[in-house]
């Protein structure tokens, strides 16, 4: 941190006022590796607690999933967040990539209309190079990627992430 600023005064150094503004974002699942350094009083300003995603955040998520993917009519995003209490957002990626997988493999003739959008052709990110058809993601494909998909945050981390809020004054969100 000491770097940034101007008082050593060394060529090619961020001054303070060269920089006008320095913000620093991190993100990290093991906070007890944070040297004590950067955590003393002026050096951050703010610590945040990013926890999982309660039950309307996960919705929110899966809906994301579903304006990428083709779900069954059968398929709910209330039903499906209430099933996941725990996931994190990269749990639910997993999930729905798994149910995904497990759409195509199971549906060996592809249940898919012709057609672009959400109608099964998945967008080539702007390219003009033809769609990728998408598997019907069904009931079925998204409860065997359920059995087989777990929270990947244990009780025991979420502790010691609370507590490490708790007692360095981060706030939670």
């Amino acid at each position: 941190m000491d770097a940034l600023r101007r008082e050593h005064g060394r060529e090619g150094e961020v001054g303070e006022e060269a920089a006008g503004f320095v913000s620093v974002l991190a993100a990290t699942n093991a906070p007890e590796a944070i040297d004590s350094a950067f955590l003393r009083p002026g050096r951050f300003d703010r610590l945040v607690y990013v926890g999982l995603p309660d039950q309307q955040d996960r919705a929110d998520i899966l809906d994301r999933w579903r304006e990428r993917m083709r779900w069954a009519e059968d398929m709910g995003v209330a039903e499906l967040a209430e099933q996941t209490e725990g996931f994190s957002g990269a749990d639910l990626a997993n999930l729905m990539r798994r149910a995904a997988l497990h759409a195509l493999a199971a549906h060996k003739s592809p249940p898919w209309p012709d057609g672009g959008g959400r109608d099964g052709r998945a967008s080539q990110g702007g390219s003009s190079e033809a769609a990728v058809p998408l598997p019907l993601i069904r009931r079925e494909d998204v409860q065997a990627a359920l059995r087989t998909c777990r929270a990947t945050t244990s009780p025991e981390s979420l502790s010691k992430f609370e507590a490490y809020r708790r007692l360095h004054g981060g706030s939670g969100e």
